[in-house]
């Protein structure tokens, strides 16, 4: 089975804060690149959480700016089938974890038309070590989908292997 994501065993201390951020009414960032529209959530907030702390410490692909993000994906929209080019693993969370989303990786090819999927269930308050490098999409409904995203500078093999050492995983 291809190792797609794993659940940590830490949950967030800020995901209040990070909802408010996301409905404070601020204007989001749009890429003009596809349905994810973006905001950068402040340093002293993300550092306030110890987990996220030790990863923005250690573990960010760029700094603080360019590797910390809060998408939002816009209802009755699908984000297409991809790998990302940039980063081979990040730390997710879904910021409101009762949005009608799916997220899933293609774990096979059957037929050019057809694949079997591996679906990410996200808990509340719960982080994913999310390997960026297996093609995956996310489909949304009727409403937004917020996902902090933290770009990580070690690929997903190593990454488990890290927060394995420091006891992250369940």
């Amino acid at each position: 089975m291809i190792d797609c994501y794993t659940k940590l065993s830490t949950t967030t201390t800020i995901n209040t804060e990070l909802l408010n951020l996301c409905n404070d009414g601020s204007a989001w960032i749009d890429p003009s690149i596809g349905t994810f529209c973006q905001k950068h959530p402040s340093m002293e907030l993300i550092r306030s959480d110890p987990f996220l702390n030790w990863v923005c410490e250690n573990y960010i692909l760029y700094d603080f700016r360019t590797s910390v993000h809060i998408f939002m994906l816009r209802p009755w929209s699908h984000y297409q089938l991809h790998t990302d080019k940039f980063r081979s693993a990040s730390i997710n969370m879904l910021i409101n974890p009762g949005a009608d989303s799916i997220s899933y990786f293609q774990t096979s090819e059957f037929y050019k038309l057809q694949c079997s999927i591996t679906e990410l269930q996200y808990e509340p308050l719960r982080y994913y070590l999310f390997n960026s490098r297996i093609p995956h999409a996310m489909t949304n409904r009727d409403s937004e989908r917020y996902l902090l995203s933290i770009s990580l500078k070690y690929d997903y093999a190593t990454m488990k292997g890290l927060l394995a050492d420091y006891s992250f995983l369940n």
